[in-house]
């Protein structure tokens, strides 16, 4: 039988020479490359201890920073060399802050070892999860009771471990503390002892709690304090008060539907009862007119304060009682007439921004996947210009929000809405402001039609206004109604400049809406001073587009030829805009 003889696979020469070549090229590139490494490697064991231990806590805090943080994020970064692994076991600090979050990731051991590694520095532990294993329990609460003397922070997510082990241990050194009870869930209540918490300057309690029963002196340290649906049905406007009395030192106050049930009655001249918080900076109530009313003519902030109202409205086919629509403007006069001056003339800008409303779920809630309504968020905000700002600038925001919780009701009443939000603007209208800033975000234009907000209302109750800036969806018919219809008295009548924020790609409806807004301002004697074409950031060709390559020539000419002043700047050139527009 003959055998088969393969035939060699034959090279040229001149491929030989540049296969060679290429050989050469690419041991040279592999060796040039495993230098850089090795250089870096060098690099990163040559970096001081005190420099890398304050790289791995910034990196630590960007981390905890984050909404869901494990604890495998940042510890990697020990994993780097044993000088690494070295300076992060020498740095107490960055095992100071213990993230558990739940279920079966609850980790016992890791806590051990945190708590080693800190060398007696005092601690925060975050325990996030809401099922954890009875076993886990008891050995988490063993090691929080005894390790009571250094936790500085503590956060609980669910309270059921309290329930055969209470957390009955005296925390001297505690300064923050965040409870959430869920609501329809059989967890015992709790109720810490007297001086149990001495320190305490940061109190956070969501869900079924009740605080109001709790000892007064648990908040008499307090700089910060958060109510967030609280249970409202056991307590008394005194006893609110009673609690807002021992906290002189308070600079932070939020209340989310904590309130206690009022009748929506507002009697300033009557002799009341008035708790002053002296060092309050910021101020934020989130419930219906009908508790605010009664309640916030009894606190006495500052001038300074940074208030934010939030009106919730019902979400009920028609206006209930407890919407209140007559009290929403006589609450909002009572926040503005407690500002410096006894006026409302030191309002100088308007902010209104329409949204589609988010549905608000807190951890307690035990029933997550209930249908719920969603609905529109309506936010107005007053404050003085950056140009008049100094240290006791006002700042006021007023969120109208559709109670979403309760998804027997239906869908948003947007009658009710409307009514609420002009009843807002017009008592606002009249601190006289000049400024109006409009923006429309995260809303289709089906879902703006839906609302039935007309901008021709919204318009009639600022004709005072000099500059006016919009950005959003659905601006084109705000623009069709800022233009003067023969025989019709036009809106806004003092308007000199106007910002103008185009969307990422070309709105052939706004490019037109301006035309002829410009044009019939401009026919009547109505003539803007200054207008602001607002170009997004978008890259073509791997560079950013210019605004004059945005706008084409003849729009910008056409546009100039209406009005004294035309710029076209880009949507982050924050300063650029407001030069343009003073100048």
């Amino acid at each position: 039988m003959a055998t088969l003889r393969r035939r060699p696979f034959a090279l040229s020469s001149d491929d030989i020479r540049a296969n060679m070549g290429w050989l050469s090229y690419s041991s040279l590139s592999l060796v040039s490359k495993h230098l850089v490494v090795l250089r870096l490697v060098r690099m990163a064991t040559r970096i001081p201890k005190e420099c890398l231990s304050r790289i791995l806590l910034d990196a630590r805090q960007d981390v905890v920073g984050l909404k869901r943080c494990y604890r495998g994020e940042w510890i990697g970064l020990s994993h780097v060399c044993r000088y690494w692994r070295s300076v992060a076991l020498a740095t107490p600090d960055l095992w100071s802050y213990i993230t558990l979050p739940g279920d079966q990731l609850v980790d016992i051991d890791f806590l051990k070892t945190c708590l080693a590694r800190s060398k007696g520095r005092l601690v925060d532990i975050d325990v996030s999860g809401q099922d954890i294993p009875d076993d886990v329990q008891a050995a988490l609460m063993e090691i929080i009771t005894l390790s009571a003397e250094r936790i500085r922070a503590f956060r609980l997510l669910t309270l059921a471990m309290f329930a055969a082990h209470p957390l009955d241990c005296r925390m001297p050194n505690l300064v923050k503390l965040s409870f959430t009870r869920r609501w329809r869930v059989d967890l015992p209540e709790f109720e810490p002892t007297v001086d149990q918490f001495p320190r305490l300057k940061d109190l956070q309690l969501r869900g079924d709690m009740c605080p109001w029963q709790w000892h007064l002196s648990t908040f008499t340290s307090l700089t910060h304090l958060q109510f967030d649906g609280c249970c409202r049905q056991t307590y008394t406007k005194e006893t609110f008060l009673d609690i807002l009395d021992t906290c002189p030192r308070l600079q932070s106050l939020t209340l989310k539907n904590s309130l206690p049930l009022g009748l929506g009655l507002i009697v300033e001249d009557a002799p009341h009862r008035v708790v002053s918080l002296p060092a309050l900076h910021s101020l934020t109530i989130w419930d219906r007119s009908v508790n605010i009313a009664p309640s916030i003519v009894h606190i006495d902030w500052p001038s300074t304060c940074i208030v934010k109202v939030i009106i919730c409205y019902s979400s009920a086919f028609e206006v209930d009682e407890y919407d209140e629509v007559d009290l929403a403007p006589t609450l909002i006069s009572h926040v503005l007439r407690r500002w410096e001056g006894g006026g409302f003339h030191s309002i100088g800008c308007v902010f209104l921004d329409i949204a589609e409303s988010e549905v608000m779920e807190g951890d307690y809630e035990e029933d997550s996947d209930s249908e719920r309504q969603g609905g529109w968020s309506l936010s107005v905000g007053a404050k003085q210009p950056h140009s008049q700002r100094s240290a006791s600038s006002h700042s006021l925001t007023i969120n109208l929000v559709p109670d979403v919780e309760v998804p027997d009701n239906g869908p948003p009443d947007c009658v009710a809405c409307n009514t609420l939000l002009l009843h807002v603007l017009s008592t606002i209208s009249s601190c006289g402001p000049i400024c109006l800033h409009i923006s429309v975000s995260r809303m289709e234009d089906r879902e703006f039609f839906a609302l039935g907000l007309k901008w021709d209302d919204v318009l009639q109750r600022f004709p005072q206004i000099e500059r006016l800036e919009v950005q959003g969806n659905c601006i084109d018919l705000l623009l069709d109604d800022l233009g003067v219809i023969p025989g019709a008295d036009p809106n806004c009548p003092d308007l000199k400049r106007v910002v103008v924020h185009f969307p990422s790609t070309s709105d052939r409806r706004m490019i037109r809406a301006l035309k002829t807004c410009v044009s019939l301002r401009e026919a009547v004697g109505k003539r803007f001073q200054t207008v602001v074409l607002v170009a997004p950031r978008m890259i073509r060709n791997r560079r950013v587009v210019t605004p004059e390559e945005f706008f084409s020539k003849q729009y910008v000419a056409w546009i100039g030829s209406f009005v004294d002043n035309v710029h076209c700047v880009h949507q982050n050139s924050i300063r650029e805009i407001a030069s343009c527009v003073e100048n």
